[in-house]
């Protein structure tokens, strides 16, 4: 059953109308690796699916190519919000990337621990998200960083802060599997959250 024309949202979508805006370079370093951010959970409220269709087969009886994408993206943002192995959803070639940085993960276990190091060990955290957009071998995602700053980042000692920073990520797929992660991630708000 879809939604009235108009009213969908996309892919576990929580009430909101929060919004942010912003971004400028500036670097995470973690012991040995690098950080990044999109732990997808609701910070109120169940998440929901509003895209009923997904996985929909055609008049052949196969699923569509945007369903089987969505699946990827349904699949993997589940796995994150869960904290359970969503580097299965790469391949082993994945490059993860925090753009307008240096900062950058190459391969499944450096992009996982990327994503790992920044929501359980720099903060605990998750991220509201905002809308999901799947293309043919691409998506998107606009959500918001919230968490509790509890381990060094970016040669900051944990302060306990809670911190909200927007960002949004473009996803590359191929195939069943995601091969790239390019970040946009407003690096000095979350600073001036942890110091100001």
């Amino acid at each position: 059953m879809r939604a009235p024309a108009g009213s969908q949202r996309h892919l576990l979508v929580r009430e909101t109308d929060a919004s942010g805006h912003g971004g400028s370079a500036g670097g995470i370093q973690g012991p040995g690796i690098q950080a990044r951010a999109d732990i997808l959970v609701p910070s109120k409220g169940p998440l929901r699916a509003v895209h009923p269709h997904v996985g929909q087969t055609s008049k052949a009886g196969k699923v569509s190519r945007m369903g089987i994408e969505r699946q990827v993206m349904q699949g993997y943002l589940e796995a994150l919000a869960g904290r359970g192995d969503f580097p299965a959803c790469f391949t082993d070639d994945v490059i993860a990337s925090f753009e307008g940085t240096d900062q950058t993960a190459v391969g499944r276990d450096r992009a996982g621990r990327l994503i790992r190091y920044v929501h359980e060990n720099a903060f605990d955290a998750r991220a509201e998200l905002k809308n999901l957009l799947v293309d043919e071998g691409k998506a998107a995602i606009e959500a918001d960083f919230v968490g509790t700053h509890t381990g060094e980042f970016a040669g900051i000692q944990p302060t306990g802060r809670s911190v909200r920073v927007p960002y949004s990520v473009v996803y590359d797929l191929r195939g069943d599997k995601i091969s790239g992660l390019r970040i946009y991630f407003p690096m000095s708000l979350l600073i001036e959250q942890l110091t100001g």
